[in-house]
């Protein structure tokens, strides 16, 4: 397998992963984690992360917090996995979209199950609408995405598992908040190109 810090950077616009600590610890993170599991079809680990996150609305407050970052943590190995086993491929990365965008509107469910407010979750979805499309378009007219922003995917997770343990409209107002920001970084990047 290749250096897993190497890939993510070469696929994200050789972004230096030196500059964040966060996306070396997480990148190392799954890395670890994929190595006993390489003996599992990376559908199902996307299916497994996609279970946890509907399971992440009906359970008590903590237990959901946990869940959430459990659907993170597939979602990162999903892709290790992969990669690990030499297999990845377009209908693993559609698979992984999929699943990714799933349990992102299963996470505003779940926080919005919790009491947050509606408004609140509304943002959060135009939010995480707005960024992953910039993302989008970015790579269907092959540029390179060097902007890793705080509305990131394993942000969100956090923002999510943090507002159901302890102030789900607080959770819905970060992921709101830091998505906009970010769709919005990523749309001025594109413009000056």
């Amino acid at each position: 397998m290749t250096d897993p810090l190497a890939e993510w950077s070469r696929r994200h616009g050789d972004y230096d992963v030196a500059r964040s600590r966060v996306v070396r610890w997480w990148l190392q993170l799954v890395a670890t984690l994929s190595a006993p599991l390489v003996r599992v079809p990376p559908d199902a680990i996307s299916a497994a992360g996609v279970a946890t996150a509907v399971a992440a609305i009906v359970a008590p407050r903590r237990a959901a917090a946990g869940l959430v970052l459990a659907t993170g943590v597939l979602d990162g190995v999903d892709g290790a996995v992969a990669r690990r086993r030499d297999v990845a491929s377009r209908h693993g990365a559609f698979v992984d979209t999929a699943a990714d965008r799933l349990t992102d509107v299963l996470f505003l469910l779940a926080l919005r199950r919790r009491g947050a407010r509606r408004p609140l979750v509304f943002v959060a979805a135009a939010g995480v609408a707005a960024l992953e499309l910039q993302r989008a378009l970015a790579r269907r007219r092959g540029d390179p995405v060097a902007v890793v922003t705080p509305g990131e995917r394993p942000f969100r997770v956090a923002y999510a598992a943090l507002g159901l343990a302890f102030a789900p409209s607080l959770g819905a107002a970060a992921i709101g908040g830091t998505t906009v920001a970010g769709g919005l970084a990523l749309y001025r990047e594109r413009r000056q190109r």
